[in-house]
């Protein structure tokens, strides 16, 4: 969730910050990656596969981020159908 609000609709959570709302406070990119890296943790040894992937999306959120923020400029360019 917050990796996709992060890296997709940044905007969108500056917007939700100004808010009096109680999630105000959170730091979203702080939060996934504590998230992924809780899930890589209790991942179980017949996972280790995910466990390895939750753990690389904890330690490279930033550059997940940037990639979708790449993912969505191309997109937007994408001529838009009528």
């Amino acid at each position: 969730f917050t990796l996709f609000w992060t890296g997709v609709y940044p905007e969108a959570l500056k917007r939700l910050k100004n808010w009096e709302r109680k999630d105000a406070l959170v730091d979203y990119c702080e939060q996934g990656k504590r998230s992924y890296l809780i899930a890589h943790r209790l991942s179980s040894e017949q996972q280790v596969s995910y466990s390895e992937i939750l753990k690389r999306l904890s330690d490279e959120y930033e550059l997940c981020c940037e990639g979708l923020r790449l993912v969505r400029d191309e997109w937007e360019r994408l001529p838009r159908s009528a």
